[in-house]
């Protein structure tokens, strides 16, 4: 069939949508024409599965179903072919020497640029498309191309490649055989990749023998660590056990003398009552005979008998009402009231003891551990409250004033990591990706709430973890953002109210000034605003409720809740029970 002439151009025959010619063209049901990954991938993102023409915007339901147009295929390889032949520079042309495409028509042969070991052909430009484009021929080995290329082959590769038997374990090269010089390449490429694999895989089994030997080192260090978490817990129930005991062998004793003390003193009393009931009986009975001798006529009788009864019988009960104490056993009572004090004294103090060896052994715990394993901040439950029953009032009268407070996102430093159920937040060392925002505290590691104080009275509870210290405070809304200085730090200027709550005590601060505050560490502080009347107290609210310190100031804007936190410390908002909102 004699080859036809078409008259046209390149850019009839290229993609609307990618503007290059049609590689695998496909027609739509309108008639428009484009490359069948461009109009896929048109499709592929439309919305609500709306399947339009890019052109005409004619709809399709369902999607069409596309199929490479092969006519239009061959039309525009022969439009690329002519192209190129017309357009073709002189280099490109088969010269003297050069070797010729096998696939260029005889009177258009241009020069080739590669040679495939497999088909056993040489390419030009054009025709050589084909193996860097499809997936199977892209596999195929493209060598510069070779005159003669079949001549070039062993015969063990000839007959391979016809299908006979090639054993290429048992390929030698023939100084000539571009498959042989081929297998060597391969196999000297491989033997440098695989000793640079050993090489990685000796440090790799050496890591997992470092990595077993450490594994195996935390193991052990976390059954010693087991094994003296419950040594010092059966230490401290002993502990407890024995000093119970030794409580109840004091008590007994304790009792015992007080009841002796008081058998003695009461059987000594009782015996002065008696003596007292006796005495009267016989001035009652001296005051009767008297009574009978005044009514006697007998003269006689009365003179015998009147010096005798005016003889009064002697009696010391005015000496011993005076000696017998009205207190006997208020020293005792003192007594004991000083021992109450010193045991609760002395067991707050312990407690604090243990408490801050105990917080030290988990800091260095956590600072050797910290390079394996990354701490991830939890949330605390919250303590209870135990408080006598006046402390129990004195709390329900604060908690109708409760208000809710939630913490601003929009100001937290970004080393705070925000909690939830209940809402807290904890400094922690990795910062966290919060966006831009011009309310957030760039420098200091501080929080505000959403909720401002406007009006009226307001009470809110807060509990402080952890082994660094807690800022608990109130400021104007203008607060310094940007930077470090005093304008942005709680307590250090004339716009914000602090206390500073550590394992050691508390220190109040108002426009850079210091109160220290002498009381035990609470893990529980209670804030109650009165802003009309110019009052910010702050309470301990565990155990009993103890007030720590009371600021009055005449505050003229609306305050809002903040806290400040040092590295591995956590606060957490105690949700409260009635009250109102804010």
């Amino acid at each position: 069939m004699a080859q036809a002439n078409i008259s046209v151009t390149e850019s009839q025959f290229r993609c609307p949508i990618c503007q290059d010619i049609w590689k695998n063209p496909v027609s739509i049901p309108c008639g428009h024409t484009y490359c069948m990954l461009c109009i896929n991938s048109y499709w592929d993102h439309a919305e609500n599965a709306q399947f339009s023409c890019p052109q005409c915007r004619e709809m399709f339901s369902p999607r069409p179903v596309l199929r490479r147009n092969t006519v239009l295929a061959e039309v525009v390889e022969k439009v690329k072919m002519n192209e190129m032949v017309t357009s073709t520079v002189p280099e490109l042309y088969l010269g003297v020497g050069d070797v010729p495409c096998d696939f260029c028509p005889v009177e258009n042969k241009l020069r080739a640029l590669k040679s495939c070991l497999v088909c056993l052909a040489s390419f030009c430009e054009l025709h050589v498309l084909p193996h860097r484009e499809v997936e199977t021929l892209r596999r195929h080995k493209l060598v510069a191309a070779v005159e003669r290329l079949a001549e070039r082959l062993c015969a063990q590769h000839r007959l391979g490649l016809q299908g006979g038997s090639c054993n290429e374990d048992a390929v030698e090269w023939s100084g000539d055989c571009l498959l042989c010089e081929e297998v060597l390449n391969v196999d000297a490429q491989r033997a440098r990749k695989q000793a640079h694999l050993q090489d990685s895989q000796r440090v790799v089994r050496g890591r997992i023998s470092s990595a077993e030997r450490e594994e195996e080192q935390f193991q052990q260090s976390l059954e010693s660590l087991k094994e003296s978490a419950s040594a010092v817990l059966e230490d401290s129930d002993t502990l407890f056990e024995e000093l119970a005991l030794k409580l109840e062998k004091t008590r007994n004793e304790v009792r015992a003398r007080l009841e002796a003390r008081g058998r003695a003193v009461v059987g000594r009393a009782e015996r002065e009552l008696e003596t007292l009931e006796r005495e009267l009986e016989e001035l009652r009975r001296r005051d009767q005979e008297m009574e009978q001798l005044l009514l006697t006529e007998d003269n006689t009788h009365f003179l015998q008998s009147a010096p005798l009864l005016c003889i009064l019988p002697s009696t010391g009960r005015s000496c011993r009402v005076q000696g017998l104490p009205t207190d006997g056993f208020a020293a005792a009572g003192r007594a004991l009231g000083h021992l109450r004090a010193r045991m609760k004294e002395l067991c707050r103090e312990e407690v604090d003891n243990i408490t801050r060896a105990v917080n030290e052994s988990s800091s260095a715990c956590h600072s050797s551990s910290r390079e394996c394993v990354k701490a991830v901040p939890k949330v605390f439950p919250l303590s209870p409250l135990p408080l006598p029953a006046a402390d129990q009032r004195m709390r329900a009268a604060f908690l109708r004033y409760s208000c809710h407070l939630s913490l601003d996102p929009d100001t937290a430093h970004p080393t705070l990591v925000l909690l939830e159920a209940p809402q807290g937040a904890h400094c922690g060392e990795e910062p966290q990706p919060y966006p831009p925002h011009p309310q957030r505290f760039d420098s200091v590691a501080q929080v505000l709430c959403r909720e401002g104080q406007f009006g009226g009275a307001s009470y809110w509870e807060v509990e402080w973890r952890g082994s660094g210290w807690v800022d608990v405070g109130v400021t104007y809304r203008g607060i310094g953002r940007k930077g470090g200085g005093k304008p942005c730090l709680l307590g250090r200027n004339e716009n914000s109210w602090r206390l500073r709550c550590t394992h050691a005590g508390y220190a109040a601060w108002h426009d850079n000034r210091k109160t220290t505050v002498a009381a035990p560490a609470c893990p529980r502080i209670g804030v109650f605003l009165e802003r009309q009347k110019g009052a910010l107290s702050f309470y301990g609210v565990a155990g009993e409720v103890i007030l720590l310190h009371t600021f009055r100031c005449q505050f003229s804007q609306p305050l809002y809740p903040a806290f400040r936190l040092e590295l591995d410390s956590t606060m957490l908002i105690c949700p409260l029970e009635g009250g109102h909102a804010p």
